[in-house]
């Protein structure tokens, strides 16, 4: 009888979990209280069935550099996590601010491959890598139409949507937030901004004569994303394209050599007339640019308007606030400024379609609508439209009002699938010519030569 009653109550046990089950899956998974749900290597609770695995950009995460970055998105996590017990995500990378061409490259790859994660921070720079036909992806970026309202696609500015669209009309990527080039200059140190670079030239010489600095102007030139992008608002200054209509390279041709190599000769002129020093060369992220500019306080520095949330911990409040933006200067008079737009997307590439849902709630959620929008856009732009309508970027950081302002001139890089291999070779074209290595002319065939032999 004791046998037959513990069978039956264990019958008994298995039918009310079921319906437990039944009515709430998520209630079998709930997650013990004082459970830390977000950890650097797993978010959610961590007995989840389910796991999503992710690549994430450190900047954009709950390690970012940017304390309210940091703190709202960690919010947002927990409050996912106790909305999915049944699921954790596993952080497989971190990818750092100063290897981000490396890391694209290994997503890239792991992509062709079938290893990529199930979602993953994209560098918008290299986004239309992942539409290459002929590359043999095994995994590919996964439409989020499917989840989205024709509300909340029609929510995005219309250039950030369309750069992530494929040719099928899907958009594969949430645009997560925007940013721009500028200049920085001390406004301590003289009345306006330079306009021209002969103007900024000018002014770091009498500066120097005055001996009132020692470094005129510093910037990324390693191996990064920026050390091109930060050229490349000269570069269309001047009228230069890098891509035709059908996205093949076009910067070695015509008025766009010309543009490329006025461009690559202004850096050899910087460094030769002791305006930028050549140990820029070796400046590859951020965190590298705000420890050079602690060192010197340099009247110029050629960077994106983010830094304000950076450098004053690095340099302090004080001197910092001696720091004001300005469109970076052109090549000649009369040519129109141009500030780069930029930012990194979050891409699925998870084929289940069970996990892939979950990912995009987590998306979603996380780096999605308005809220999100928002917590990712604190220190850097929003590429909503209701959010820039209800955002206040004044009430909370006046440079952030003024980096909106410079939207106005902002040109994003083409949607191309070579962009970024046009970026790679003149990386080094610049790096060589800052260092004397190569003449302009002989870095820039060098750069068409390498772009050319990947059979574009």
């Amino acid at each position: 009888m004791r046998v037959k009653r513990t069978f039956f109550a264990i019958v008994l046990i298995a039918a009310v979990a079921m319906s437990v089950w039944a009515a709430d899956p998520s209630a079998v998974w709930s997650i013990k209280e004082g459970t830390n749900l977000v950890k650097p290597e797993v978010y959610g609770n961590p007995n989840a069935k389910n796991t999503i695995t992710f690549w994430v950009y450190r900047t954009l995460g709950p390690s970012s550099n940017y304390p309210r970055t940091a703190e709202l998105l960690t919010e947002r996590i927990e409050s996912w996590a106790k909305k999915n017990p049944d699921t954790k995500v596993e952080v497989q990378i971190e990818i750092p601010q100063e290897k981000t061409n490396e890391y694209m490259v290994k997503l890239y790859e792991a992509a062709k491959a079938g290893r990529a994660p199930s979602l993953a921070h994209v560098d918008s720079f290299f986004l239309p890598k992942f539409l290459e036909k002929d590359a043999g992806f095994k995994q590919v970026p996964q439409p989020l139409d499917p989840y989205l309202t024709k509300a909340e696609l029609d929510n995005y500015f219309d250039a950030y949507r369309q750069f992530a669209t494929d040719e099928n009309g899907k958009m594969i990527a949430h645009f997560g937030y925007t940013d721009v080039r500028v200049l920085w200059y001390r406004k301590d140190l003289m009345s306006a901004p330079p306009k021209t670079w002969d103007e900024v030239i000018a002014i770091v010489k009498k500066l120097q004569a005055e001996k009132k600095i020692t470094e005129g102007i510093l910037t990324q030139g390693g191996r990064h994303e920026n050390t091109f992008f930060f050229m490349l608002n000269m570069f269309w200054a001047a009228g230069g394209e890098l891509v035709d209509a059908k996205g093949n390279p076009v910067f070695n041709q015509g008025k766009n050599r010309e543009a490329m190599l006025a461009s690559l000769r202004l850096y050899k002129k910087l460094v030769d007339q002791g305006v930028m020093p050549a140990k820029v060369a070796s400046i590859s992220g951020t965190g590298d640019l705000n420890a050079g500019v602690k060192m010197t306080m340099p009247p110029f520095i050629l960077t994106g308007h983010w830094i304000h949330g950076s450098l004053p911990q690095v340099i302090g409040e004080e001197n910092f606030s001696k720091y004001a933006m300005a469109p970076i200067p052109t090549l000649e008079k009369g040519q129109n400024p141009v500030s780069g737009a930029g930012g990194w997307t979050t891409v699925i590439f998870e084929k289940d379609p069970e996990l892939r849902a979950k990912a995009f709630s987590f998306l979603w959620e996380v780096y999605g609508d308005v809220k999100g929008m928002a917590a990712v856009a604190v220190d850097a732009l929003p590429t909503f439209k209701d959010v820039s309508v209800d955002w206040r970027p004044t009430e909370a950081n006046p440079y952030l009002y003024q980096a909106t302002k410079m939207l106005n001139i902002a040109r994003l890089r083409p949607a191309a699938p070579v962009y970024s291999d046009i970026s790679l070779a003149m990386q080094v074209a610049i790096g060589d010519v800052i260092l004397g290595k190569k003449t302009p002319e002989k870095a820039l065939d060098d750069a068409w030569s390498e772009v050319k032999a990947l059979g574009y």
